[in-house]
């Protein structure tokens, strides 16, 4: 059987093989389970996610992306305080790794304890590959935080309908705060608007609105 601390080693060794190197090469750091690297405004975020699952004999790990933009979701909610080290659901705009294949399916990579070490250097090859031909044309994207905006402001193309977040009214009042925090405060107030018009009778309603109107207030 495979204890926590085996799995744990051996998916580091497979890290290092080649998907680490890479990203400090092009200016990731790596922090716990993540890698970011900073942009003038904002931070492409690479996530390591293990499942909750995992037990002594198979253990399974995904990945994300995602672009955090400092001030946004403390502004959309501020109950949240900025963190010092940004998670996967404090991006203004994220993926798992499976919606950014051709299949749009959920992909984890799988770890057992009767794998070879054929088995690890595959999968170090796989997630390298999926590292340069998915994730970092992804982030790419996003080199400022308006590229961002742009994207949350336009109509969900079917490559794009499982990049979160995925209503239409949360990615419009992400989109407002970052041009109200661009300076933009005409087209904030614009998102905005239609932000809550979209917003109407949903879930979210009171926090959109309440968005809407601190921002367009203190302008």
């Amino acid at each position: 059987m495979m204890a926590k601390k085996a799995f744990d080693s051996r998916l580091t060794s497979i890290l290092k093989s080649g998907f680490t190197p890479l990203l400090k090469e092009i200016g990731f750091k790596k922090i716990r389970s993540s890698y970011v690297r900073d942009l003038d405004d904002l931070k492409w975020l690479i996530d390591v996610q293990k499942s909750l699952w995992n037990d002594s004999e198979e253990a399974q790990f995904t990945l994300n992306c995602g672009a955090y933009i400092p001030g946004v979701i403390s502004t959309y909610s501020p109950r949240v305080t900025e963190p010092p080290v940004p998670k996967l659901e404090h991006c203004s705009c994220y993926a798992r790794i499976g919606s950014l294949t051709s299949e749009k399916k959920d992909l984890w990579w799988k770890l057992t304890d009767s794998d070879s070490e054929q088995v690890d250097r595959k999968i170090a090859a796989d997630l390298q590959n999926k590292l340069e031909t998915k994730i970092v044309p992804f982030l790419q994207n996003f080199s400022t935080a308006i590229d961002v905006a742009d994207f949350l402001c336009r109509s969900v193309a079917n490559k794009d309908k499982r990049i979160f977040p995925l209503a239409a009214n949360q990615r419009l009042a992400y989109a407002g705060i970052i041009y109200w925090k661009q300076g933009d405060t005409q087209g904030a107030r614009r998102i905005l608007d239609s932000a809550v018009e979209v917003s109407k009778k949903s879930p979210i309603e009171g926090i959109v609105v309440t968005v809407r109107d601190r921002l367009i207030e203190s302008a």
